[in-house]
């Protein structure tokens, strides 16, 4: 039976458990988001090295994710075209929890001897790229797996499939960063999972695997072009003696070859195209930003700027509480007054997160609509940038946790994320590729400017400056025909 055919086909709960995966990286990245800096500077890593290591992940992440959508749109794998991508995404962010639990326990179990772990360190540091990558790559193999699961289908579903897929987004959000505010029992936050971060680390991989299993059941995809196995040739015909094994050489060497062909020959290329993209993607970001449409640009500008203020804030929001409101340092070593201090501001500026993404969600499904049609797209876009770096401003003259937190919260009016699949794919590559040369500025220039000052209030200050420069390029973008055909105009 055709897809189309059944317009009816997948219910609310069973959209809920398509998505449900969506949630759990989200959890994931919010997690990722509240700890990797707290964890990096604990286990030794200076500022520089920190900002840097915080921008790995989006760049292996702009050079391979589209690659492997390619991949994907070309497999004829059995279990389907993305959730395959999925589930290695999958496997990738599991063991960067796991390899950060392990690194936190060797770090907290050397810090108590006196002594400093290279090893946990270097734990630390492999475990937090991997989860970025995996946490932000994830999602583009389950967008495109909705949108797969319902092409052919009405509009209405498509609507609901979409609109579950951003709940649950903001799902995520706020349990993950309600994850990192709870204050753990000590049988998971002590010695058994390495502390306050390796319990949420632990309680976020528990949630993430259930999600990744729920997608992977009620996700049903249908194989393209038939499926392909992995030994594709079959044993020979016993003639004969029962107990005759031979097994004809050239069938020997066309198994191994279908495996080599179907295992290793796509790691081999894929990091080929790393190394290649590594040289050249300055030049193939330029041109591609540069064949785009003007309205594009405009974007681009806007959305690279202003991912590099809202991704310095979530990153660096937690550590700036740490070390400046509750007065910690985390270099001061394990179980030391001003260790509990920071890992203490680390716990209440996760509040603050959790408040900014339940105002983000709140807004996003309640004003946001409301606000466009009373002012318009332009004015709508522009007051939540400035209301953002208000925020940041007032955050930086402000000392008391429960102030701080306020303005937190009221950051989240400028943050809002309803994914729809509208425009062309060439749009949202462009697109794509803002939010992750955003983060990438960021480690750049924060990276060098974190460690020439050494004081935490310079992130909170380049996130309001950032903040207040993407006012002046969302400005510039084109929001109507009108303004097209004014330009063209005086072109």
């Amino acid at each position: 039976m055709r897809r189309d055919a059944l317009p009816c086909r997948y219910s609310l709960g069973h959209l809920i458990m398509i998505n449900a995966v969506v949630c759990g990286l989200e959890l994931a990245a919010s997690v990722a988001y509240t700890y990797l800096p707290p964890l990096l500077l604990k286990a030794g890593f200076c500022s520089a090295s920190t900002g840097f290591i915080l921008g790995i992940g989006p760049l292996i992440a702009m050079i391979t994710v589209p690659f492997l959508g390619r991949l994907a749109d070309k497999s004829r794998c059995s279990l389907g075209r993305r959730r395959p991508l999925i589930f290695v995404f999958a496997c990738v962010l599991s063991t960067s929890l796991i390899i950060i639990i392990v690194g936190q326990r060797l770090i907290k179990s050397a810090g108590e001897e006196g002594s400093y772990s290279a090893v946990g360190a270097g734990l630390i540091m492999l475990g937090g790229i991997l989860l970025d990558y995996s946490s932000q790559s994830a999602f583009n193999p389950c967008e495109a797996l909705l949108s797969d699961l319902l092409e052919g289908g009405p509009r209405v579903t498509l609507d609901t499939g979409f609109a579950v897929y951003s709940g649950l987004l903001s799902l995520g959000g706020c349990l993950g960063y309600m994850v990192t505010a709870v204050r753990w029992p000590r049988p998971l936050s002590g010695s058994l999972l390495g502390g306050q971060e390796g319990a949420a680390c632990g309680v976020a991989l528990t949630i993430f695997i259930a999600t990744v299993f729920a997608t992977g059941v009620a996700a049903k995809e249908e194989p393209r072009g038939g499926a392909v196995s992995l030994s594709p040739i079959r044993p020979p015909k016993k003639e004969g003696n029962y107990f005759n094994f031979s097994f004809p050489r050239n069938q020997c060497c066309r198994a191994g070859l279908a495996i080599l062909r179907t295992l290793v020959f796509p790691v081999g290329k894929l990091l080929y195209v790393i190394l290649g993209k590594l040289v050249l993607f300055p030049r193939d970001i330029y041109r591609e930003v540069k064949s785009s449409p003007l309205v594009l640009q405009r974007l681009f500008a806007a959305d690279v700027v202003s991912w590099s203020a809202i991704t310095c804030y979530n990153l660096f929001y937690t550590n700036y509480v740490g070390q400046v409101v509750y007065g910690g340092n985390p270099t001061s070593g394990v179980g030391t007054l001003h260790e509990a201090l920071y890992n203490e501001g680390v716990r209440m500026g996760s509040w603050g997160l959790l408040l900014h993404s339940i105002t983000a969600c709140g807004y996003a499904s309640l004003l946001q609509d409301q606000m466009i049609r009373n002012y318009g797209l332009r004015w709508t876009y522009l007051c939540g940038l400035l209301t953002f770096s208000a925020c940041m401003v007032g955050i930086l003259f402000s000392n008391d946790i429960n102030l701080l937190n306020l303005f937190a919260a009221f950051s989240g009016v400028f943050f809002f994320d309803i994914r729809e699949q509208r425009g062309s794919g060439a749009d949202f590559a462009v697109l794509d590729i803002a939010y992750y040369l955003g983060q990438i500025l960021l480690s750049l220039v924060m990276s060098n400017v974190g460690q020439i000052l050494g004081k935490p209030e310079c992130y909170m200050v380049f996130a309001a400056i950032a903040g207040l420069t993407s006012c002046y390029f969302a400005n510039e973008v084109i929001y109507s025909s009108s303004q097209l055909i004014t330009l063209k105009g005086y072109s």
